[in-house]
């Protein structure tokens, strides 16, 4: 008989650790943004926070192609982070069409049973009135 697999191991919580040359820097965490109680991060341009250092590593003869990389990066970091700010808002008004969708279910479904049960009471009052045995008939 095989022993059942034993389950993996869980993933270590992400975390931020900057490499050499942006703690040098004086770069941090990225910082925060709370949208709606939600968390967004606004990372920091890599080409402010350590263009000049890089730029010293790889010497005047690739410094355009290193300020190339790195603002293109930005550009395409900045819009990742604009998408993000989009999904987070789209994400949040479908939450709150589906709270009211949600709402007006239970409330429709709350009169179409209270009806239900009104007329149901209703009929058996007309039947006990009538002298024949109805759910509210006692012993007799």
């Amino acid at each position: 008989m095989m022993a059942p697999a034993a389950a993996p191991a869980p993933e270590p919580a992400p975390f931020f650790a900057p490499p050499a040359a942006a703690a040098a820097a004086g770069l941090s965490a990225p910082s925060s943004s709370t949208m709606g109680g939600n968390v967004l991060f606004n990372y920091s341009s890599f080409f402010s926070s350590f263009g000049q250092e890089l730029f010293n590593l790889v010497g005047r003869s690739k410094k355009s192609q290193a300020e190339k990389i790195l603002k293109s990066f930005d550009a395409s970091a900045a819009e990742a982070q604009s998408m993000m700010r989009k999904a987070h808002d789209l994400t949040r008004s479908a939450d709150e069409l589906m709270g009211k969708a949600h709402h007006e279910c239970y409330v429709g479904i709350k009169k179409l049973l209270d009806d239900a049960r009104a007329q149901k009471f209703a009929a058996n009052l007309k039947r006990m009135k009538k002298g024949k045995k109805g759910c509210f008939s006692g012993p007799k």
